[in-house]
């Protein structure tokens, strides 16, 4: 039977038929009169497998994402009535959520007879990465690692065109990385430089054989690709010379310790063919 009204004059009465659709949701037919007609109505009934009813307006919190450079995203559902209850996955009761982290969070809203939720899954690409370190030097010719891992990224790429998470860095110079993750491309950058100084010279030492500042030379901190250090004694004469930076002098002539006296030195030093000659000369005390 349809829809049509029969009209008759006497009081309302409400006659129940209830049966399930084929998708499982919950309905009946009513046979309703009141003192001027009479239908049957459809009138749905609290749902069992999750469908939203009437009662309470349908929300979404929108798809799942991942946000690149936003440190934080604003959730809502809308204005309810009295009697509709709302609870956010942190407990909270309003009908705005302000989330700062990656995580799922979900939303509810319900009476005595109905309830309808949903969830929804947000990444924060730029929060979850540490990025590079900050600018940093280089000590004692250590080298440095690099990692710019993040989980889920589709690509890494160095300014050279390495494309590992990871990074060794061994020299001076600019280093930048780009991280392809979901639709998002993240960057960072650093510059390496030596220790200041990269190089340095005493000014007195000790061969007595102690283990303690027995050898003269240079403090290096960085390679060398171009070295030359010249020691002279008070008369001019060539007592020490060396290409290698890891020789030093250990005080001796010919085999023959030398006295303790003022020394005098020259120094040529390149730590890479793109840096200048550095030359310099000075004096120091050998001591016994």
């Amino acid at each position: 039977m349809s829809n049509k009204l029969l009209t008759c004059s006497i009081l309302a009465l409400f006659l129940w038929l209830p049966f399930l659709q084929a998708e499982g949701n919950g309905s009946a037919i009513a046979l309703e009169k009141n003192n001027s007609s009479l239908a049957f109505r459809n009138y749905a009934l609290p749902a069992q497998d999750g469908a939203v009813p009437d009662s309470i307006p349908e929300f979404q919190l929108g798809p799942d994402t991942t946000l690149c450079e936003a440190r934080s995203l604003r959730l809502s559902i809308p204005e309810q009535t009295p009697d509709v209850s709302i609870e956010w996955s942190d407990g909270s009761t309003d009908t705005v959520l302000i989330v700062s982290t990656t995580g799922t969070y979900w939303a509810t809203a319900r009476n005595d007879e109905f309830l309808v939720s949903d969830t929804i899954y947000v990444r924060f690409a730029v929060a979850e990465w540490q990025g590079l370190p900050g600018d940093t030097a280089l000590c004692n010719q250590e080298s440095y690692t690099l990692d710019a891992s993040l989980d889920g990224a589709s690509l890494y790429l160095w300014q050279d065109g390495s494309k590992e998470p990871t990074y060794e860095v061994d020299r001076p110079g600019k280093y930048l990385v780009k991280v392809v993750v979901d639709q998002c491309t993240l960057q960072d950058s650093l510059q390496v430089d030596w220790c200041e100084p990269c190089i340095g010279v005493p000014n007195a030492f000790t061969p007595n054989d102690d283990g303690l500042n027995d050898t003269f030379g240079p403090i290096i901190q960085c390679p060398a690709q171009q070295y030359n250090l010249k020691i002279f004694n008070r008369w001019g004469q060539l007592v020490f010379e060396t290409n290698n930076p890891m020789d030093a002098w250990d005080g001796a002539w010919d085999g023959q310790p030398q006295p303790s006296d003022t020394y005098f030195y020259t120094l040529s030093f390149q730590s890479s063919f793109s840096e200048p000659l550095l030359q310099q000369q000075g004096d120091m005390v050998l001591l016994r």
